[in-house]
């Protein structure tokens, strides 16, 4: 059941995050190819966080440590670290969050795996 519920709480959380493609295309910055494209990798990618954050609850048995990851990742990755070109558009964020969620969800993945092989609470 733990494994659905993740699965579930991960596939929730991706599907919210289709809003950011949804108004870039009622902004008429997208059409709808890059729509639906945007929309399955960002599914993907926030899905993939929700399970970061699942794995990082059954590591410490509390929210507080992926509400941190949370918060860093919008902070850092997302808001702080923008980079603007001559179109005036941050045209690398999405290659910049992914970056950094595939280098921190490496790192939950190996701790959560030494936990889980180990029996020691983090």
């Amino acid at each position: 059941m733990k494994k659905t519920a993740l699965l579930i709480q991960a596939l929730l959380f991706g599907i919210w995050h289709v809003v950011t493609p949804l108004h870039n295309l009622i902004d008429g910055d997208i059409d709808i190819a890059a729509f639906a494209g945007l929309s399955i990798g960002y599914i993907i990618l926030a899905g993939m966080m929700g399970i970061k954050w699942g794995l990082l609850y059954q590591m410490t048995g509390n929210l507080y440590a992926g509400m941190t990851d949370h918060f860093f990742n919008n902070c850092i990755a997302t808001n702080l670290l923008h980079v603007v070109t001559d179109t005036g558009t941050d045209e690398m964020m999405i290659v910049r969050v992914l970056t950094a969620q595939i280098i921190s969800f490496g790192i939950v993945l190996v701790l959560w795996m030494k936990k889980r092989n180990s029996g020691v609470k983090l």
